[in-house]
């Protein structure tokens, strides 16, 4: 720990007996564009990280985060440690003011790249970037021993806010879905929308065709409104199957 001096000027550095250097409340400029190292951390208006390495984020001296343009296997905690946990959470609303409503959390948007235009007849415009996330592995049980689960993923959507008296509470926020359309064309042939897939082994609906076929087990309950469901959503697992699910199970 750096012991401080009395004496000096408040924003003037100051070198102390241990030949420790202070900035004493004052910035430390890297360049004449405005970056700067101050108490408060590093200031930099279009901060860059670069490294042929992987980037390391750490905590407590410990590695949370790993972050590179190729799969990472070496980020592993201390032996018979427990992975240490990421947390990633955008801003809470701020105190809203005297009788007015209250302020919205900060939103987030995780974007992959667009493709770009091709250049010459009869060539592929590039595809846009894939979004993957993937639970970890669980390990094999020794022996006797049971295996690791496997992670889970989890989507839970924000509960609606409680009220009072005779106002109306929140609105749970929705889970949405969107598979795109297919690419139009001139002359040529319509590029296939998308679809919301589930792989085929860990499906559970069960197939059919006109009014599918559910039962106990299926995740749908109610069976007797099968036949006289009007609406129905059409799904496809890996293999390219259909699924009919009908529209009273988002009820």
């Amino acid at each position: 720990m750096a012991t401080t001096e009395t004496g000096h000027q408040a924003n003037r550095t100051y070198r102390d007996q241990d030949g420790d250097l202070h900035l004493n409340g004052a910035k430390l400029y890297l360049d004449e564009d405005g970056n700067y190292l101050d108490a408060d951390g590093f200031n930099d208006p279009d901060l860059t990280l670069n490294s042929t390495n992987e980037i390391n984020i750490n905590i407590g001296g410990v590695s949370m985060l790993a972050l590179d343009d190729a799969a990472i296997s070496g980020n592993a905690g201390a032996s018979a440690t427990a992975g240490k946990p990421c947390f990633i959470e955008t801003q809470d609303g701020g105190a809203a003011a005297t009788n007015a409503n209250g302020t919205a959390g900060g939103a987030l948007s995780i974007k992959t790249g667009d493709g770009t235009i091709p250049n010459g007849s009869g060539t592929t415009g590039g595809a846009g970037g894939a979004v993957t996330i993937t639970g970890g592995t669980g390990a094999a049980g020794g022996a006797t021993g049971t295996g690791g689960a496997g992670g889970s993923l989890v989507l839970a959507a924000g509960v609606g806010g409680a009220t009072s008296g005779a106002g109306t509470g929140g609105a749970g926020g929705d889970i949405v879905l969107t598979p795109a359309a297919g690419g139009a064309t001139s002359g040529g042939t319509a590029g296939a929308d998308g679809h919301v897939k589930f792989g085929a082994a860990a499906s559970k609906l069960a197939a059919g065709t006109g009014n599918p076929a559910f039962g106990t087990g299926k995740g749908f309950t109610g069976a007797a409104n099968i036949t006289n469901c009007a609406a129905w959503f059409i799904v496809k697992d890996s293999a390219g199957a259909k699924f009919g699910i009908p529209a009273w199970a988002f009820s």
